[in-house]
């Protein structure tokens, strides 16, 4: 009678090579002849070994590099009036110019995409309060929402006190997820602006902001429709030649700014609606207590035989402990802090297994 054998595979070094083969009965079958070749013990006259499906493996949902269960659709928010929500970011460190600035701070208004930008010397929370209190609040008045990222100068207990003095809400985008911050885009704007104008001297880049922020308020924005100057104060701002042509022809007639932001509005309405894909799989809504992998983010540490791209995809099971919003959810971390992740950042585990995936070898 030919001898078979059920054999539960704990050897670390042979489940490595079992969830390197990938999914369907060829790939495993072509691995397990390497594996039961240098690993089966003589005695043994057939083996029967079942492998759980790489989509119930633990090591194959780390490792392989899937994409998640799904793409939300963007949300952006849409504030129906001029500084009802303002995005804020500290782009840099920059080479140090002459006037001793290394970092850009970045405001933008979310309804008009109005821009302000401030070269400082140092990104601490006390320089960016500063500048909201001397420049911005005074100028625009106090927003309802303040919009940043998860950066040290924008979680710590001085801000949050600044905040509360405001009177403004205060919310943070999901980690590792900047399309969440609207003045990411703005950001991109600026530094293709100082590329078109710098040199191989980057010491002034700090010169060209006023001219840089000029251009980007003029410039129509393709959500809005409009200028961001338009919106703001109802015509758009002039070039000199626009000047000696209008003194010419005579006064322009324009739309009241309150016109051009209802238009504005219902552009924006227009335009989210032609971007989001119709055919897009949406993810299945987390509920809590529910278990999923976090897409791992790697940072360049110059450690010693180490390669980002042979890590990690995913991280181990965390929990799923609410959802703070449409595309937003609270995940416990291995050491028992929270933190807010974007839905495209996480994938649900899989915990069924396919029995009748059963392989076997014989001599």
């Amino acid at each position: 009678m030919e001898h078979v054998r059920q054999a539960q595979v704990d050897d670390p070094d042979t489940q490595r090579d079992l969830a390197a083969c990938g999914e369907g009965v060829q790939p495993h079958q072509r691995s397990l002849d390497g594996v039961l070749q240098n690993r089966a013990p003589g005695d043994m006259d057939s083996w029967q070994i079942h492998v759980p499906p790489a989509t119930s493996c633990q090591q194959c949902q780390q490792r392989k590099a899937r994409r998640a269960d799904g793409v939300e659709q963007q949300r952006p928010r849409q504030p129906e009036e001029p500084f009802h929500t303002v995005a804020l970011d500290v782009m840099g460190p920059y080479p140090r110019t002459t006037r001793g600035k290394r970092f850009l701070v970045v405001t933008t208004d979310v309804f008009t995409r109005w821009s302000e930008a401030f070269a400082v010397s140092n990104a601490r929370a006390g320089t960016i309060v500063a500048i909201l209190d001397s420049e911005v609040f005074p100028r625009y008045g106090y927003p309802k929402t303040l919009l940043t990222d998860n950066g040290t100068q924008f979680t710590g207990r001085r801000w949050a006190a600044d905040c509360r003095r405001w009177g403004v809400e205060h919310h943070t985008t999901p980690t590792y997820h900047p399309r969440a911050n609207p003045t990411e885009r703005r950001n991109q704007d600026i530094k293709v602006q100082l590329r078109l104008r710098l040199g191989d001297d980057h010491s002034k880049w700090d010169v060209h902001l006023p001219k840089l922020l000029y251009c980007l308020r003029r410039r129509v924005n393709a959500v809005t429709g409009h200028s961001p100057a338009e919106l703001l104060h109802g015509q758009n701002l002039a070039l000199q030649v626009e000047l000696r042509v209008a003194e010419a022809a005579g006064a322009v007639t324009r739309p009241p700014a309150i016109d051009l932001r209802e238009e504005a509005g219902q552009h924006q309405a227009q335009f989210l609606a032609t971007r989001t894909p119709q055919s897009a799989t949406l993810p299945t809504p987390l509920e809590p207590g529910q278990m999923v992998y976090a897409r791992c983010h790697h940072l360049l540490s110059g450690r010693k035989n180490y390669c980002a791209g042979l890590s990690l995809k995913w991280a181990a099971p965390r929990e799923v402990l609410r959802r703070l919003g449409p595309t937003t959810y609270l995940i416990r971390l291995p050491n028992g802090r929270a933190t807010k992740i974007h839905r495209d950042d996480l994938r649900l585990v899989s915990t069924a297994e396919d029995p009748s995936k059963v392989f076997s070898k014989s001599d």
